[in-house]
């Protein structure tokens, strides 16, 4: 029960902060700019291929922007959940608000338990729902949708929960400032290991593939875009990109994901919330 409190005390103070608002409106004007572009663009192009006698449709081009666009959303949603979470610990520590519950008869595990809790449902709601209108924009542009949407937006959410739990167990030891720098620096190190990664598979360099990888364990957020970017996919999407030399890098990928980065990334992630309510338990007040 205290861990659903504190889970309820964070979604109201979630609902106050102006950071939320903003993460509201930058994600309702993005999908603005990417409904305007793309009708803009497949316009353009039906239109040219109307002028010069026909042919079939843009298919890949619809593909790829739907890539994009939820490319550039789990962007945004991976910095929304720095964003909002960056204080959830750190932020009350070291204005000292946090003491109030510490004082009272709680489990300091059920605190770090109810604002994981409490954080988590807001950016799973938010992701859900930005989600739920890129693909209504899509639809009723193209008549186009991903064909495992499902499994796209979970493994979105779950790039955004990842993130969420660094972002407690970063608080439990850093001040706020620290930790979101500390936490930008490891989403970008993420990004730059799947980009070094993709880049030697196409010029087959097994070592910058090696590379890539290794880094990628550190923070494997970009390893669960690549998941996610690969159920946006038709089969014949994938088969198309397949047999070109770069396919849709450096937004996605058309290789399945592995089973053992999935199982990877669920112990990752767990480890790190274990590790954010003993650094927190221990932690002198």
């Amino acid at each position: 029960m205290s861990i659903l409190l504190i889970a309820r005390l964070t979604l109201k103070e979630a609902a106050r902060k102006r950071l939320l608002a903003l993460a509201v409106a930058g994600g309702a004007l993005f999908l603005v700019l990417f409904g305007v572009g793309f009708a803009l663009l497949l316009g353009q192009i039906k239109a040219e291929a109307a002028r010069a006698g026909g042919g079939a449709p843009p298919f890949m081009l619809t593909a790829m922007m739907m890539v994009m666009g939820f490319y550039f959303l789990n962007v945004l949603a991976g910095v929304s959940a720095i964003f909002v979470s960056v204080n959830a610990i750190s932020g009350e520590l070291d204005s000292g608000t946090i003491h109030a519950l510490v004082a009272r008869p709680l489990r300091r595990r059920d605190i770090i338990l109810g604002k994981w809790l409490g954080y988590a449902l807001v950016l799973t709601a938010y992701v859900v729902a930005m989600s739920t209108g890129l693909m209504a924009i899509i639809y009723l542009t193209s008549g186009t949708l991903p064909p495992a949407p499902l499994a796209t937006i979970g493994l979105m959410v779950w790039v955004a929960l990842l993130l969420l739990t660094l972002s407690i167990l970063g608080g439990t030891f850093l001040s706020a400032l620290a930790n979101g720098v500390g936490l930008f620096l490891l989403y970008g190190l993420a990004w730059l290991a799947g980009v070094i990664e993709g880049l030697g598979g196409l010029v087959h360099n097994s070592t910058m593939v090696h590379i890539g990888i290794a880094v990628s364990l550190l923070v494997p957020s970009d390893a669960l875009w690549q998941a996610a970017s690969y159920y946006l996919q038709s089969p014949s999407i994938l088969m198309l990109a397949s047999t070109s030399a770069s396919g849709l890098f450096p937004f996605g990928s058309s290789a399945p994901p592995a089973g053992t980065m999935l199982v990877y990334t669920t112990i990752y992630t767990l480890a790190a919330l274990g590790l954010a309510v003993l650094v927190f338990s221990r932690r002198d007040m």
